[in-house]
């Protein structure tokens, strides 16, 4: 398959390599066979880690969210499984523009920024802010991708989720991009029959 260094022009090759370093702290040679968007990935996820807290408690996140949870599951012996499949993901990633990581990286300060938005708006269960913020039309993933990345696969989560759940009790974790508007995740379930309701933590993050 083709590297970054095949896809990017030698200018824009050296942004990536310069911006990569610099947030990673080493170069991006081990990774130069990644998809454009699993780079995006892996440095949003690097940049979340260094030393955000996750809680009340003050304890630091050590790994990505998906991984811990699914960490828990098998420690206490329980099955866990894909709502997706890797191929459908990997479906998913391989329509992503190229200009979407250069666009991400030329913006990498604002996009960090809208992270923790967007992560202190699911804290606080402010879900239309979340929607607000992935309606953005100055986002770099764009109307199309977004619909990609989202909408679709919303739908998909959605009947899969109604399926699981008719025959047993299941925690199931997806990411908060994919709760709000209506086509998200939540509405799509009510249409599908479900009720669906918040249950709050007790360490959640008063308003």
């Amino acid at each position: 398959g083709k590297t970054l260094e095949d896809i990017y022009s030698k200018k824009d090759y050296k942004m990536i390599c310069k911006a990569f370093k610099k947030r990673m702290g080493f170069d991006i040679l081990m990774f130069n066979s990644m998809k454009p968007f699993a780079i995006m990935t892996v440095m949003e996820a690097t940049e979340m880690m260094k030393g955000k807290k996750t809680d009340t408690s003050n304890t630091m996140m050590k790994e990505e969210m998906d991984m811990y949870l699914a960490g828990i599951a098998k420690e206490k012996g329980n099955a866990v499984i894909g709502i997706e499949t890797v191929d459908e993901q990997m479906a998913v990633i391989s329509k992503m523009p190229n200009s979407m990581l250069i666009d991400y990286l030329k913006n990498i300060n604002k996009e960090d920024n809208t992270t923790e938005k967007m992560i202190e708006a699911y804290r606080h269960e402010e879900l239309d802010k979340v929607l607000a913020m992935l309606d953005d039309k100055s986002s770099p993933m764009g109307v199309e991708f977004t619909d990609e990345i989202l909408t679709k696969r919303n739908h998909i989560m959605a009947d899969r989720i109604g399926d699981l759940i008719k025959t047993k009790t299941i925690f199931i974790a997806i990411g908060a991009g994919h709760l709000p508007g209506k086509e998200g995740v939540i509405e799509l379930l009510r249409k599908n029959g479900f009720m669906v309701q918040a249950v709050i933590a007790p360490h959640t993050f008063k308003k």
